[in-house]
């Protein structure tokens, strides 16, 4: 109901209501609204909606951070994406392509070419398989003083053709 751009305020509150409700909400609920919240570019307040990982039912799982990490890559704030990849350590977990492209994106726009660098070579230390996404984000870094050299050859030790 909430999950279009136009309604991130409402969806804001649904962890709020549903307590009202003498509701406990879990981490779909507080996922959903965060997702909301990023397609409506308002990725202060997603960040915010983070479930606490002192409450089982909260506690966040891939999907919740990669809705958190498509927040900042939609909104293009690099700033926040590497804190949020550590929590994600943090928490026992382990990003996913969808993660790191959402990163990939927030660095595109950024003079951060070097962390874009480091980023796309943990990818492909991981061993995840990059899609057209992913190679999309990284190549938008080399518009920022990323060299194209370098993303070439990390796509190609990725396995993947430019």
């Amino acid at each position: 109901v909430c999950g279009n751009a136009a309604q991130w305020q409402a969806a804001l509150q649904l962890p709020t209501v549903a307590t009202e409700m003498n509701l406990m909400p879990d981490v779909i609920t507080c996922t959903t609204a965060l997702a909301a919240c990023g397609r409506g570019l308002a990725w202060s307040h997603a960040l915010a909606l983070l479930p606490n990982t002192d409450q089982a039912k909260r506690r966040p799982n891939t999907i919740t951070y990669n809705s958190a990490l498509g927040a900042c890559g939609k909104a293009l704030t690099w700033h926040v994406v590497l804190p949020i990849l550590d929590s994600l350590r943090q928490d026992s977990l382990r990003a996913d392509v969808i993660g790191y492209t959402s990163a990939l994106e927030a660095l595109a726009c950024s003079a951060e070419w070097q962390t874009g660098c480091w980023l796309l070579s943990t990818v492909c230390q991981y061993g995840l398989r990059l899609d057209v996404t992913m190679k999309t984000a990284a190549m938008g870094n080399c518009d920022f003083g990323f060299p194209w050299q370098g993303t070439l050859h990390l796509l190609g030790a990725a396995g993947i053709e430019a």
